[in-house]
């Protein structure tokens, strides 16, 4: 076991309260390494919300030295120097045919329902102070791992490296993937040979910075296998998150009482897949199901998007503090098609609570864990789609079995000390390594 290493962790913002995927993930893995080893963690802090958050979490986490990077007077990070900026130049077209605002119409191509521009050019420029406060934890602390968990921050690495301490990357999302996905179910009026340059060039980006970090941390065997081929000079590890232990229900025997009422969404725009699959599964899907079935809608949506896709049928509840009561007795759906490879938090959360889930292939990424008819219903069309939904709806009992098996897979696979041991194995042999080289 690593004896109080020092851990530098390189956040976004407040895993506080754990309310969507990244904050989950963040949230449920430091709470078990704190106990372990020593951890600081820096996060901005865009808004006074956020500082309340921060104050919440360091009373949560005496022992995590919580660094906060205040940016009240300007929520956005620091544009790329335009000297730079070449490729986001040649990016620009495509991304002002992305751009374009959303549309009521219900038959109206999701392409033009959201901006995923933050996709085609994640790397700019963190702020000076974002740089100066990683710097002066450097100056006062002995640091033995610095790791970054998001995209957008993977060009830290061009700092970090020159600080001979050992870096990790946790993939939570590929970008290249997104976009290419994007791709195969958009029907954008380009070239194959133009979106193809668009897509290498996103690649080159995301693997020549991937490549600079001594360790790669991948949340499914699948990316691990994928990013072990791309980045031959680099450690990959399989290294997932954990969902949290007091969300897992117990259940025992066949003490199950379910019947399935309502679906639900977990999500918010904030994050551009959801909004695509939102889309795709209220104009594509929900018309093929009983107009008497609801779809409840949770998290935090832009009013246009609002207006585009709320009906008697479609309810948005916005942000819950607890989506427990929501969750009895729904369906989950997840008709992602903007994958990403990783984990979907929110698939995890239903089979921890004790919910059936219909969701894409592609929003399930792995080899072993997730098993078709088993512990869960894939359906990558819209006809599929439906007809698992309908499927669940009128058989109890498959419920009920999709239930127990996912449950025993989160307690075997996703817990706490299940996924937080995994980690401190692979902190310890990766300082053992750099001590013994």
């Amino acid at each position: 076991m690593i004896n109080k290493s020092n851990l530098l962790i390189l956040g976004y913002t407040c895993p506080y309260p754990p309310s969507d995927g990244g904050k989950i993930s963040l949230f449920a893995t430091i709470d078990y390494l704190r106990k372990y080893i020593n951890i600081t963690l820096v996060l901005n802090t865009n808004t006074p919300k956020d500082a309340e958050n921060n104050q919440k979490l360091r009373a949560l986490w005496k022992e995590v030295d919580i660094k906060e990077v205040i940016n009240f007077k300007s929520v956005k990070e620091v544009a790329i120097p335009e000297k730079i900026t070449f490729t986001k130049r040649i990016l620009s077209y495509l991304e002002r045919k992305l751009t374009k605002p959303p549309t009521k119409k219900a038959n109206t191509n999701p392409t033009n329902s959201a901006r995923p521009a933050s996709y085609l050019f994640p790397f700019s420029l963190k702020s000076e102070n974002y740089i100066n406060t990683i710097e002066s934890i450097l100056n006062e602390k002995k640091i033995d791992f610095i790791q970054i968990e998001y995209t957008p921050y993977l060009n830290l690495i061009n700092y970090i490296s020159t600080k001979n301490i050992i870096s990790i990357y946790v993939e939570i999302e590929s970008r290249n993937k997104v976009i290419k996905d994007y791709f195969d179910n958009k029907d954008l009026k380009f070239s194959d040979a133009y979106k193809n340059y668009v897509l290498e060039n996103i690649i080159y980006f995301e693997q020549q910075l991937m490549s600079r970090f001594d360790a790669i941390f991948a949340l499914n065997e699948l990316d691990q296998e994928e990013l072990s081929n791309a980045l031959l000079s680099t450690k990959v590890y399989n290294c997932p998150f954990p969902i949290i232990d007091n969300t897992i229900n117990d259940f025992v025997n066949d003490d199950i009482d379910f019947m399935p009422e309502k679906l639900v969404f977990l999500g918010s725009s904030n994050h551009y897949p959801n909004i695509d699959a939102l889309i795709w599964f209220v104009e594509d899907i929900l018309p093929k199901l009983s107009s008497e079935i609801k779809l409840y809608v949770t998290g935090n949506w832009e009013n246009d998007l609002k207006i585009r896709l709320a009906s008697e049928q479609v309810i948005f509840t916005g942000f819950l503090d607890s989506i427990h009561a929501l969750l009895l007795n729904s369906i989950l759906i997840v008709p992602i098609r903007l994958g990403g490879g990783g984990i979907r938090a929110k698939i995890l959360e239903a089979m921890a609570f004790g919910i059936p889930i219909v969701s894409t292939r592609i929003a399930a990424p792995g080899k072993t864990l997730y098993k078709n008819g088993e512990n869960i219903l894939f359906g990558d069309s819209a006809s599929e789609f439906a007809d698992q939904i309908t499927k669940l709806l009128n058989n109890n009992a498959l419920c009920i079995d999709l239930i127990k098996n996912a449950n025993k897979m989160i307690k075997e696979n996703f817990t706490q000390k299940v996924c937080g041991d995994i980690r401190l194995e692979i902190y310890q042999q990766l300082l053992n390594e750099k001590n013994n080289g």
